[in-house]
């Protein structure tokens, strides 16, 4: 049990609270022991492990959309990449994920490429920020800059 939280200090301990645990019978709580009760099912039930990681990739592409553009033709980019990866727990190596691991799943599969002949779907910075954030174990998050000013992100 955690007892790092102390009772607020406003906690009257002539206010009895009824609650009902799954199983159980009713027990009487005073108010200060109900909010300990609560800050620690909160410290445990919501406490998580956040990391990112930051890649640069060259790549090359073009869309295929329904309507003339510039785009279309080939053309590249020097795309900043944002990885977020969260989890309640770290593995056996104290970690969320290796940023080795981040960086290799992007990376290795997209720098340097035609991203149209190494992805199955069009190469959109939207479609690309979802597909990556799909390789990363624990991935909440990604966000591509395709350019200065064109930024996409995809957050489950």
């Amino acid at each position: 049990m955690v007892e790092a939280f102390p009772p607020a200090p406003s906690a009257r301990e002539d206010v009895v609270f009824q609650i009902d645990y799954p199983g159980c019978i009713h027990d009487h709580l005073s108010c200060s022991r109900k909010l300990l009760i609560l800050l620690q099912f909160f410290y445990l039930c919501c406490t998580m492990f956040y990391v990112s990681k930051k890649i640069r990739i060259a790549a090359s592409h073009h869309l295929e959309v329904d309507y003339p553009t510039k785009c279309a033709r080939p053309h590249g980019h020097n795309y900043e990449i944002e990885v977020f990866c969260k989890s309640k727990d770290l593995d056996v190596n104290g970690m969320v994920v290796d940023f080795k691991t981040i960086k290799e799943r992007v990376t290795d599969r997209l720098d340097h490429r035609n991203l149209n002949e190494v992805l199955p779907f069009n190469p959109t910075a939207e479609n690309l920020a979802r597909w990556i954030c799909e390789q990363i174990p624990d991935c909440y998050k990604v966000t591509v800059k395709e350019t200065e000013d064109n930024t996409a992100t995809y957050e489950l």
